[in-house]
Order: C-alpha cells, then sequence, then structure tokens
C-alpha cells in the first residue's frame, strides 16, 4: 500500500488521483494545494497545503501558488461540511458548506495570520452538552494533536458559535488556541492564513484510540486536559476529601423523560447509607468552571442516561461513576458513558432498570414488544419514533431495596478511594518529614567536616549490610483493598497486600526440597536462630477465590540453620508458581498462567536468566505449552511434584504477580510492556512456522474466513451448548462466510489452532473458554461473542475488554430470555432470567456458577441473530480487504 501524506505536514500534495490508487478505503482526491481525505465514515477531513484567503461572507477559501503556476491549471473547487456526523442524514443538511477552490481571483486580505487556521461547525447537536464532547471537543483534542505539532500554534475558525456557547466553554477554547477565535457568524473581514485545516477527526462515539494519534494521547489525557482549563485560573475550593463520601445526583425534571420520580426517596435511601449527597441539575447558564470543581472535589456520580452524565469527564480516575439504564437504551448507555468511563479509569457500575420500573408499563403493559424485547424493535435501527419512546417519553421509578444493594456496592468503592487518598496525603507528609531529616542529616554532616569539635555526628554510625530486594519495582495492585502486609523472615519477605495474589521472595541462598514443598534459607549474618521462622504461601493468583485456592497446595519457606543436603546447584534464581486451581481450563491457563508469568518476569526477570519451577503440573498440560514455557525460560522445568532430588538457589521468587482478568497495565511494568507484546510474543512462537497470513488467506475475491467455535458436547448437563449450531452454520455460508468449525480440546497442538484463528477473519462463539483464542487474531478480526443470560459481566471482563484493546473488532450478542433453556425449567418471568444482577451481586457462589455457567444451553432465535451475523460480514469482508490492501503484490506472492 502506497504511503499516505501527512495532513500535519502543511506541505502539496504529489496530485495523485483515486482512481490511479489500491486505497479503496483511503480514498484521498487531491490538486496540488487542496486535499481531501473522504475516507472514514465519520468525518471529512481537507486540507489548503499553502496560503490561502477565507471570505467569511461566502464561506470560501481561495488557495492562492506562491509559484504563480494556479492561474494557469484546471480550476479545482472541493467542498466541505466540517461537522464528524457525516453518515447522519438528518443532521448534515443543516451544517454550513464551506467551499475550497484555487480560483486565482480571490479577495484582498484584511487580516494576516501567522499561524495556520482550523476550521469547524458548532451546528448539529452542539448546545446539547453530549454533542458540546462527542461531536466536538472531544474531535478537536483528536483533530489537534494529529494534524498539528504539540508546539504549533493555530487559529479556531467556527460556523454557528453562538455567544452563550462561546461564553460557557471559553476557558476549554483558551486552552486550545491562545488566539481570538473567528465567528463566521459575526465576521466581514477576509483572513489570510499560512494554510488551513478544515474538519474534525472522529475515533467514534465519546472515543479516543490511541493507537491512531502519533502522540499516543487517551481519554486519560484528555481528563488532564480538561483538568488544566477549569483549574489554572480557578483553584479548587471544596475539599476533595470531604468527611463522608460525596456523591453527585445528577437531576432530570422536566417532560424531557428519563426524570427519577422517586427522587426525594432514592436522595433519602443514599444519605441514610453515610453519603454526603449533592442533587445536581445542570443548564445551559451553569458554569462549567463551578461544575468542574464540584464534580471533581467529588467520590460517586449517579444518574439516569442522559446528556448530564457527561459530566462524568470532570471525575478523578477511579471515582465511581453509577449510570441508571432504562429500558431500551443499554447500547448507548454503553456507548455514550460506559465505554469512556472505563476509558477514564473510572469504577464503573450499571443499574439496568426492570420492567417494573419503568413509566412505560402504565401506557404499554408489561408484556408489550418494547418492554420485552427492546433489541429486537432496535436490530434494524433507531428510528424518531424509537429514539421518542425509549429517551423521551420513559421516566423511572426505582426499586429501592434493589437499588439500595447498587448504593453499597458504590459506598464501599467510594470508602476506599477516600481512605487511598487519605494514606496518600499521609504518605506525603511523611516524605517531607523525611526529606528534612535527611537536610538536617547532611547539614550535621557537613558541620562535622568543617567544625568537628562542634559536630555530633561522630555519634551516628551505620551496622549491617543491605541486600538487593529481586521485588523491587513490583506494581501496585490495582485493586489494593486490604492494608499493607508485608512481612521478613530473615531472608524471607512476603507481601500479602494485594487482592489478587501473594508474592514472596528469599533475597539468598536457599534450598528446595521438592517432596515436602518446602524451601530452605539460612541468613549468613543469624546462622544460629533461635527458633525456625516459618511463611506459607499459595503460589497462584486467584487468592481472593476460596473454590481456587482450595485446589492449589501450599508451599513453605523456613529459615533455619538445618537444611537438606543440595543435590543440583544452579547459578540463576528459581521462579515458583502452581499450575493447581483451575488451570487446565484454556481460558484459566493464560488468565491464571502466562499473562501473570509475562507480566512477573517483565516485573522481577528483566534481562536475567531463571529456572522455572511449578507445582502440580501435569504430563498433558507441559506438552501443550512446551514452545510457551520455552520462551520464558530455556532451562529444563523442574516440576516438584515429580521431582525428588533437592535443588540450590542464589535467590527465589515464590508467586505470581497479576494486574486483574487477562489484563496487563504497562504503567505498572518497569519496561512499559502490554497487552499488544504478549501477542506479538505468541505471534513469534505459534506463527514462526507458518507461511505468512497474506497467504493463508484466500484470493481477494474469495470469501472472509469464519471460524465458529464449538463446545464438547458432554451432555446437557455440561453447559453452554448451541442447540442449533448445524443451523447457525449453515445461515453464516448462506450470507457469504466460509464457515471452519473448530472445537479444540487438550490434546490439540496450540500451533494448529494458532494456524486457523489467525488466518480468519471472524471468530464467533458462546461465552466459553475456546474465546481464549481470540488472542490469536489479528487486529481489526471480528470478535462475536454470544453471552447467555446472566454472564454479561463474565463476558466483558473475559473477552470484551481484552478484544477491545487488542484491537479486535468487538461484537455482542445478549441471548434472549425465550434463547435459555432455563426457560423450560424456571419460566421466563423467574428471578433467575428476569434479574440474575440480583442473584449475582453478593457474589458467584458456586451453585450460581453451576446454574448459569452449567446448567444453561441456547438455541438461538435464528431470525435475530441473522442480523449480527450479517453485520459481522460487512466488518469482516472489510477487514479482509484492507489486509489485502495492506501487502504489496510481490509480498503475498510470497517473494
Amino acid at each position: 500500500m502506497k504511503k499516505r501524506k501527512g495532513f500535519g505536514e502543511g506541505k502539496s500534495d504529489s496530485g495523485e488521483q483515486c482512481e490511479n490508487s489500491n486505497e479503496v478505503d483511503h480514498c484521498v482526491t487531491s490538486t496540488k494545494l487542496i486535499s481531501c481525505d473522504r475516507s472514514d465514515g465519520r468525518y471529512d477531513l481537507c486540507s489548503v497545503n499553502g496560503p490561502n484567503v477565507l471570505d467569511p461572507t461566502i464561506s470560501t477559501f481561495f488557495a492562492s501558488d506562491p509559484t504563480g503556476s494556479t492561474s494557469s491549471q484546471q480550476l479545482t473547487i472541493e467542498k466541505i461540511r466540517p461537522y464528524p456526523r457525516k453518515w447522519e442524514n438528518l443532521t448534515m443538511p443543516g451544517i454550513k458548506e464551506f467551499i475550497l477552490t484555487s480560483d486565482p481571483s480571490g479577495p484582498r486580505c484584511k487580516v494576516q495570520h501567522q499561524a495556520p487556521a482550523l476550521v469547524f461547525s458548532a451546528g448539529g447537536y452542539t448546545g446539547n452538552f453530549f454533542h458540546d464532547f462527542n461531536d466536538g471537543f472531544v474531535p478537536l483534542f483528536i483533530t489537534v494533536h494529529s494534524v498539528f505539532t504539540s508546539d504549533q500554534d493555530f487559529v479556531l475558525v467556527i460556523d454557528k458559535s453562538l455567544d452563550w456557547w462561546v461564553s460557557k466553554y471559553k476557558e476549554l477554547l483558551n486552552a486550545f488556541s491562545k488566539h481570538p477565535i473567528i465567528n463566521l457568524d459575526k465576521d466581514n473581514n477576509t483572513h489570510c492564513f499560512p494554510y488551513t485545516k478544515i474538519g474534525l477527526v472522529s475515533h467514534g462515539f465519546m472515543t479516543i484510540d490511541p493507537k491512531l494519534i502519533p502522540s499516543s494521547k487517551t481519554f486519560i489525557h484528555f481528563h488532564e486536559f480538561l483538568n488544566n482549563a477549569y483549574t489554572q485560573k480557578n483553584p479548587i475550593t471544596l475539599d476533595p476529601h470531604p468527611t463522608r463520601p460525596r456523591l453527585i445526583l445528577a437531576s432530570r425534571s422536566g417532560n424531557g423523560g428519563r426524570v427519577i420520580l422517586n427522587q426525594v426517596e432514592v436522595k433519602q435511601v443514599i444519605e441514610n447509607l453515610g453519603f454526603e449527597v449533592i442533587v445536581f441539575e445542570p443548564t445551559r447558564r451553569t458554569p462549567l468552571s463551578h461544575a468542574y470543581e464540584l464534580i471533581n472535589s467529588s467520590q460517586v456520580m449517579i444518574g439516569v442516561h442522559g446528556a448530564a452524565l457527561t459530566h462524568l469527564l470532570f471525575l478523578r480516575p477511579r471515582s465511581v461513576f453509577m449510570q441508571i439504564v432504562p429500558i431500551g437504551d443499554e447500547w448507548v448507555a454503553e456507548a455514550c458513558f460506559g465505554k469512556p468511563a472505563k476509558a477514564m479509569e473510572l469504577e464503573y457500575l450499571e443499574y439496568r432498570i426492570g420492567v417494573e420500573e419503568s413509566s412505560l408499563i402504565d401506557e404499554f403493559g408489561k408484556d408489550h414488544v418494547l418492554l420485552r424485547d427492546p433489541r429486537g424493535l432496535q436490530k434494524n435501527g433507531w428510528s424518531s419514533e424509537i429514539m421518542d419512546i425509549y429517551l423521551k417519553k420513559q421516566n423511572v421509578k426505582l426499586d429501592l431495596g434493589r437499588f439500595r444493594e447498587y448504593l453499597k456496592i458504590a459506598y464501599k468503592k467510594a470508602k476506599k478511594l477516600k481512605l487511598e487518598a487519605m494514606k496518600t496525603t499521609s504518605s506525603l507528609a511523611i516524605l517531607c518529614c523525611l526529606l528534612l531529616f535527611i537536610k538536617a542529616f547532611f547539614i550535621m554532616k557537613f558541620n562535622f567536616w568543617l567544625f568537628p569539635k562542634l559536630s555530633l555526628a561522630n555519634s551516628i554510625s551505620t551496622q549491617g549490610t543491605r541486600h538487593s530486594d529481586p521485588l523491587k519495582g513490583a506494581p501496585k495492585d490495582p485493586i489494593p483493598s486490604l492494608p499493607t502486609q508485608v512481612t521478613h523472615v530473615g531472608l524471607i519477605t512476603c507481601d500479602r497486600s494485594h487482592y489478587h495474589y501473594d508474592i514472596c521472595s528469599i533475597k539468598g541462598p536457599t534450598v528446595l526440597d521438592p517432596t515436602i514443598s518446602t524451601f530452605c534459607s539460612v541468613d549468613p549474618g543469624h546462622s544460629k536462630p533461635s527458633s525456625p521462622s516459618i511463611e506459607k504461601i499459595k503460589p497462584y493468583p486467584r487468592k481472593w477465590q476460596e473454590l481456587a485456592m482450595s485446589q492449589v497446595k501450599e508451599v513453605t519457606l523456613i529459615s533455619s540453620p538445618k537444611r537438606p543436603k543440595c543435590d543440583v546447584q544452579h547459578q540463576i534464581p528459581a521462579l515458583v508458581f502452581s499450575t493447581g486451581g483451575f488451570i487446565g481450563n484454556l481460558w484459566h491457563d493464560f488468565g491464571d498462567g502466562f499473562i501473570p508469568l509475562y507480566v512477573t518476569v517483565n516485573t522481577i526477570f528483566m534481562n536475567q536468566e531463571f529456572v522455572i519451577v511449578i507445582d502440580q503440573s501435569r504430563d498433558w498440560w507441559i506438552h501443550k505449552y512446551t514452545d510457551l514455557l520455552q520462551v520464558f525460560s530455556k532451562h529444563r522445568i523442574i516440576r516438584m511434584n515429580q521431582e525428588t532430588s533437592t535443588h540450590c538457589f542464589p535467590w527465589a521468587v515464590i508467586g505470581l504477580i497479576s494486574h486483574g482478568f487477562m489484563t496487563i497495565e504497562p504503567k505498572w511494568l518497569p519496561n512499559s510492556k502490554n497487552i499488544h507484546h504478549f501477542h506479538a510474543l505468541l505471534a513469534n512462537i505459534y506463527g514462526r512456522n507458518l507461511s505468512s497470513i497474506s497467504s493463508i488467506n484466500h484470493a481477494p475475491d474469495a470469501p472472509p474466513r469464519l471460524a465458529l467455535a464449538g463446545r464438547p458436547r458432554g451432555g446437557v448437563a455440561y453447559g453452554r451448548l448451541w442447540l442449533n449450531q448445524d443451523q447457525v452454520k449453515r445461515v453464516a455460508e448462506e450470507i457469504g462466510f466460509e464457515v471452519i468449525e473448530f472445537q479444540p480440546n487438550t490434546s490439540t497442538p496450540m500451533h494448529e489452532n494458532y494456524a486457523i484463528i489467525s488466518s480468519s477473519h471472524a471468530l464467533i462463539g458462546l461465552h466459553g473458554a475456546a474465546l481464549t483464542h481470540l488472542l490469536f487474531l489479528r487486529p481489526g478480526s471480528v470478535l462475536l461473542q454470544i453471552v447467555p443470560i446472566g454472564l454479561d459481566w463474565l463476558a466483558d471482563v473475559c473477552y470484551g475488554h481484552p478484544a477491545k484493546v487488542l484491537g479486535m473488532d468487538y461484537m455482542e450478542y445478549k441471548i434472549g430470555v425465550e434463547e435459555s433453556s432455563l426457560s423450560e425449567k424456571y419460566g421466563k418471568d423467574d428471578i433467575v432470567l428476569k434479574d440474575p444482577e440480583a442473584l449475582t451481586r453478593e457474589g458467584w457462589s458456586k451453585k450460581l456458577i453451576d446454574l448459569y455457567s452449567r446448567s444453561q444451553n441456547v438455541k438461538l432465535d435464528m431470525a435475530r441473530f441473522r442480523v449480527h451475523l450479517e453485520e459481522a460480514y460487512k466488518r469482516a469482508k472489510d477487514f479482509m480487504l484492507k489486509q489485502d490492501q495492506s501487502v504489496s503484490p510481490g509480498h503475498a506472492k510470497g517473494s
């Protein structure tokens, strides 16, 4: 594929025409001075790549060629509506069209600017607080960091910028540009610029994709930008750490829909739980600096889905954000607020109202399709009529008993956040005292050097030798809900402060006796302790889960002068972990095994050799993952459950570090590795003996390949079977897929699995371990997860979140009550099907796991599922075409 020219260069294009290019998805119409990229479905972006004159009275930019050759060329005209919602026919006709022309007879310049112009419209839905950010300031932030360098000046040129809007957002607009805004609705002067950009870049609903920005900016950077804009000249006066956790209750009133009808009672319940409650109902006249101060100093924000929830952008990371989701608003609630909340690292909670809590029940009755199957009504899109019903005619009356349980979770999280903030403040105070002490110490030392007779420094002495700590730099746990619990026994250190895992280290020579799962160490400075000291650890990163940990063998660490004779001497340290617990299930093999192993190695053993010591390992498991294990360590694996010889190590680490479910947090790793590096590691291992992915694909006109992940048919009791999988396969083939049924087992070589999945354009399956193979998909591939009743949060945590982080095109099909086999046993109105969240909010007991994961099968509604398959086909086909275009013809043939 030919390299595209960047829009931030401010230079002329080469003149290459779209019809002569293979770039189907990145077609750029260009002239010498004017270029327009119309390849994205959300926005157009044009550039006048040289001196130009704006005549605001006719909304036209006249480009002038400094060489004077323009007049001899054919006149060129481009038109653009600079608003990032170009797919929407309802909106775009109301956006003013700008003309870009190479006509040399442009007007004379009255105002000369030394900085370029960035032009966009504040029309469309601007004026609605959500759209002000979704269609305005978030795309503006993306555009600035995509087309301008970090130190580059520019002038904002805005169409449809009303006085109240400019006044409301003056701090934010000034943060983007120090120059006066050119308001096209009020300006009649002609303006000259060295070059100009027209339009805003959008990455989707309230989305900033760092992979698409040269500087890799994220939503966290946008939050910091807002913080600088609203605190630089407006210092915070409210206490960000109030006595009680502060909760903002975003209120709606009037007849616009989504009003909390029992808000007074709701507020009382919240206060009874211990919150300080502030009811917040912003209007157009509410100064944003005041709103920022209020929201940013609070620990929790709660409200019904609506524009006011856009204020979540003002919350501090780790604050609690709870969205109340009315019937039928599920997907728009996730896209508008759920997704950005997670991107901002907020503690996101979602309360989906029941049918009885919706005012629509009074008008339509609880069995009406509007309440029973809103997804079915919406499968062909959001008509104006559907939008009016769900967004403008629906109010909510919350079930206070059910809602109270969610508030308890919010309170617990907010209280923990407040305690952490207090600890941070205390730590800073201690640090200040320590710095003062160090300063005093050095003053004393300095005085001793100058005035030895007057100094007391000669009374200070140091004793002992410091040992290097192999756990130095270990990351803080993402859920540090427990107080720090670090114990020291001689050379043994155990950190038990983390939610997911314990980890111990022996910082000196140690001997492993595998027959009794014990490491013995002798502290050379204390060779004769009065009695042995002992620490015990289960080296498996799931310590909160009693069921898993009951299947993990305990390892003993003992500091004693008596230790066994050494049979095998190792010159390098040991890393010890267990493959008990849930290991043997593919998801847990990676979620509890290889991803924590990768994190641990990149935290403690960077550029250092070590020996892997595994307890409770099985032959088939070692054989299956031999290639992967050998990448971590080239040395022979010591299997404690099969070993009788004693082994000596210079030091050892026992346990694995986990950042959470299928998660690698780069900010907690010294080398900033992330899940993409792990994905590349798997590709290097399992893809190295394969031909290139492009050659695995068919010819360009061949159908996209779909891997259909089946589940073992071990009887109905096994759970989550496709009862009509054959029908699914047939419909997928009718739509146009080449379908490969994929049902791996423990004996299937990983190389075979990798070859199938990495060469596919889509992977579809029921929530289950087989979807872990998403780690083998190429970024941009389609993953469609079918989610049974009750497994929504598990589906997102286990597969939805990692798929999005890895750049997959993620889709989700949540089955209806009638598609679940549980409806036959319990009836569709049973709480098991009607409100699984109520059953699972206190945690997942073995009974609930059996109910939703092992007793439930699905029979898909093929009319409804076909719509999702058709969309998956469209996306897979697009991905296949992009892959074909990204490989040169020579490479595609294996040259």
